[in-house]
């Protein structure tokens, strides 16, 4: 019974302490996750909030400026444009949970949060 129980605390610790990798997401995952979402985050120690409308219409603010630009799925990737420019930057999104992290073409990322 002793090593039952072993067995079974050792398993639960092991399945606890396990963290999932982010998953990289699909289009329709992406289009999904953010339609209608409101994701947050920090910039220089600034929070920020970034809302993401069904329209393709975007808000930023980080608490000194605002900004509204646009955002569309292409394939599987996250792609938005910030007036004013009217060059479309796209992303890989992938996601651990509450974290959703925009990986830019050149491998920099920037993790944002579901929760406030």
């Amino acid at each position: 019974m002793k090593r039952i129980c072993g067995i079974l605390a050792f398993s639960v610790l092991a399945v606890a302490g396990a963290q999932a990798a982010p998953v990289k997401l699909t289009g329709p995952q992406i289009g999904k996750l953010l339609s209608g979402t409101v994701l947050y985050g920090l910039n220089k120690q600034h929070p920020t909030a970034q809302a993401f409308k069904a329209n393709g219409a975007t808000y930023f603010t980080d608490g000194t400026q605002e900004k509204q630009g646009g955002w569309k799925v292409a394939g599987d990737k996250y792609c938005s444009v910030w007036p004013p420019s009217e060059a479309w930057t796209c992303f890989d999104v992938l996601r651990d949970g509450p974290v959703v992290r925009f990986v830019s073409p050149k491998g920099e990322s920037n993790d944002l949060s579901l929760v406030k």
